[in-house]
């Protein structure tokens, strides 16, 4: 049955993060349940490992719409495609007038974090007449689409981030050994772009007061604007935590790093989902994260890790401290994340809704 399907997998660019981690993991997850896929970015990626195998990138100059439009409508032709599945809403624009012109429907998977994105403007008004179906990352995403935008509840779905949860664990003693950490350390971990919306700020205020009382390490993977990184670095030098907190910058190596780290802590102030604390939980790493967005389906209080208000650093404090005085309790709460990410946030189940949506909406035409 899924033979039928010829999708074309539509993003704007290949930046690291949980957008181009979803891009890939789609792709490949449809070919490998018996899909043909082929896979379109606007931009080519800087790493290979943001790119997909069999990726068509469309060189146009600055974007040039009717352009992507004309190369995106020969590619349906030439291909046979009868759905197409974008993940940003600016690819969405152009291959929605190429779909309308093909007779194609369309799927929108939207991973917005800032809440502006969600109202009701020129752009959304634009995307509900050229989108079949809307895919929110996460259940409270969904609700802001269905109740600002005024979707139907047939026509918004949500449809959770899955990763490959078969994967060989190094193990927290040979990750602290290959990373040259000490045994003895508590070793906090965070992954993000270093812009404000992540709450580094909040960790660094937090952090500060820890670090005063306890023997630990703060490392921060990411990157960011060089104005972004130059304001959370000078922050960072102006509380004196400079041998306590190391930028690391982007990182290849990141499921090592949550292998080595007792806690994971990131106190995002808007997540529309948060892939990162799948991973986390994946590695049985205990988090510390915001009440936000689509982090509370992930993430159970008082079981696999705690939550606590956005832009309260008192709260990140005192929640963190509770982790780093108890190894049993991070033991226990890492365990339960690693049974919750493995039986409720894995690749397949990520892909059977895709493939559902698609489905019907094939039937539906």
């Amino acid at each position: 049955m899924n033979e039928s399907l010829r999708v074309l997998e539509v993003v704007q660019s290949l930046e690291r993060g949980g957008r181009t981690v979803r891009f890939i993991t789609t792709v490949e997850g449809l070919q490998e349940n018996g899909v043909f896929v082929l896979p379109v970015s606007f931009k080519a990626a800087k790493l290979e490992s943001c790119q997909p195998e069999g990726l068509v990138v469309l060189n146009t100059k600055a974007f040039d719409g009717p352009c992507i439009m004309y190369n995106l409508i020969k590619l349906i032709r030439k291909h046979r495609i009868n759905l197409i599945h974008c993940h940003c809403d600016r690819s969405m624009i152009w291959a929605g007038f190429a779909a309308k012109i093909c007779g194609v429907p369309t799927v929108l998977t939207f991973h917005r974090s800032i809440l502006r994105y969600y109202q009701r403007n020129k752009v959304n008004r634009l995307l509900m007449r050229l989108t079949s179906r809307f895919i929110a990352v996460s259940e409270q995403r969904r609700q802001l689409l269905i109740s600002n935008l005024g979707l139907s509840e047939q026509r918004c779905l949500a449809n959770h981030g899955g990763i490959d949860t078969q994967i060989e664990h190094v193990g927290f003693a040979r990750a602290r050994q290959q990373l040259d950490l000490p045994s003895d350390q508590i070793v906090l971990f965070s992954a993000g772009h270093l812009g404000r919306i992540k709450g580094h700020q909040d960790t660094l205020k937090a952090f500060k007061q820890i670090s005063d009382k306890y023997n630990c390490q703060l490392y921060i993977a990411g990157s960011g604007s060089a104005k972004d990184t130059q304001v959370i670095q000078r922050y960072r030098d102006k509380m004196g935590l400079q041998e306590q907190v190391h930028f690391l910058g982007q990182i290849s190596n990141s499921s090592l790093w949550m292998e080595a780290a007792d806690i994971f802590v990131q106190p995002s102030l808007e997540e529309a989902f948060g892939l990162v604390f799948i991973e986390a939980g994946l590695h049985h790493t205990p988090v510390v994260a915001t009440n936000v967005g689509g982090i509370p389906d992930i993430i159970v209080n008082g079981e696999t890790g705690y939550l606590v208000p956005a832009a309260n650093p008192e709260a990140l404090e005192q929640a963190l401290v509770k982790l780093i005085e108890s190894s049993q309790l991070r033991d226990q709460f890492g365990a339960a994340a690693k049974q919750r990410i493995e039986s409720k946030f894995n690749k397949q189940h990520m892909i059977d809704k895709y493939l559902n949506t698609f489905h019907q909406l094939i039937m539906e035409e």
